[in-house]
């Protein structure tokens, strides 16, 4: 059993619970172990931007400090987490001031160079570049054949794209790759990388309905019958605000989404316990009944 440090994030760990259990149990099967960071604290959720938040780091470095004393990698799932942590260790690795400044904050000794040694990963680079798609796909149980997914490229994983450097933010395919692996059918379609509106959902909802509406509308019209994202915002957005859709734009129709890591669950046949369908607000489990798959 391979291990890797993991910083699970606060949202994992309360609302998108699904989402973490699926990972962990999907990757025990597949021989990896997500070994969680102890005494983690909330990575803050949003990158600062003014150079003299120094403070705001300090929760993110720790995490990329205890990392480096067991491996050389620190893996994350939850998009806003991965978007923190990554560009954290990027700036720290460029910038000596902030770094010098932010090391004055911590609570232990800690080396000036220790992001050298550690690199931030997404959950799915352990199925992509450590297991490879082409041993998932042997490894799937239950191949998810004729159930047409298609990939929502979140804003947080993919940019801003100099900091980040992960995928092709104009052409992402890193989940259309892994659904494929899975058997499914990855449906491109126009919107698939379209902000959802994000934290508006708390400022402006009408403004963050109808830019969910337009992702899930982009999606339906291509043939997807579900959709799939990393983030639990996204989810949020996507997912459990779908019936406000329907009753204001005329003609709208459900579409299940799925959490990054469900379809996996599904395809090693983890229990329905563990895959956490209940939490889903749109189930997709008729669908899933109709494709022979649960």
């Amino acid at each position: 059993m391979i291990s890797y440090p993991y910083f699970p994030g606060c949202a994992l760990s309360t609302k998108a619970k699904s989402l973490d259990r699926c990972a962990r149990e999907a990757l025990k099967l597949l021989g990896y172990e997500l070994v969680e960071l102890e005494n983690w604290t909330c990575c803050g959720a949003v990158f600062p931007l003014c150079d003299d938040e120094h403070i705001r780091l300090v929760s993110p470095v720790r995490a990329l400090f205890q990392a480096s004393k067991t491996s050389d990698r620190l893996v994350a799932l939850c998009s806003a987490c991965f978007n923190v942590l990554r560009r954290t260790e990027k700036l720290f690795r460029e910038n000596k001031e902030r770094r010098e400044r932010v090391l004055n904050y911590m609570d232990e000794e800690v080396p000036e160079q220790f992001t050298d040694n550690v690199k931030v990963i997404h959950f799915i680079d352990i199925l992509a570049d450590e297991l490879t798609f082409p041993v998932l796909k042997e490894r799937v149980k239950k191949p998810l054949r004729d159930l047409k997914i298609a990939p929502f490229y979140d804003c947080l994983t993919f940019r801003p794209p100099k900091e980040m450097n992960y995928d092709d933010p104009e052409n992402p395919r890193i989940f259309s790759n892994y659904l494929t692996a899975l058997g499914a059918t990855p449906v491109d379609f126009p919107y698939r990388s379209e902000c959802c509106g994000a934290h508006l959902a708390v400022s402006d909802r009408d403004a963050s309905l109808e830019c969910s509406y337009k992702i899930l509308k982009s999606a339906y019209e291509a043939g997807a019958e579900a959709m799939l994202t990393a983030c639990p915002l996204c989810h949020y957005n996507l997912d459990s605000r779908q019936m406000e859709m329907v009753e204001k734009f005329p003609g709208f129709k459900p579409l299940p989404v799925f959490y990054l890591t469900q379809p996996l669950g599904v395809a090693l046949e983890l229990s329905n316990e563990l895959l956490g369908f209940d939490k889903n607000k749109i189930s997709p489990l008729p669908l899933l009944k109709e494709k022979g798959l649960i």
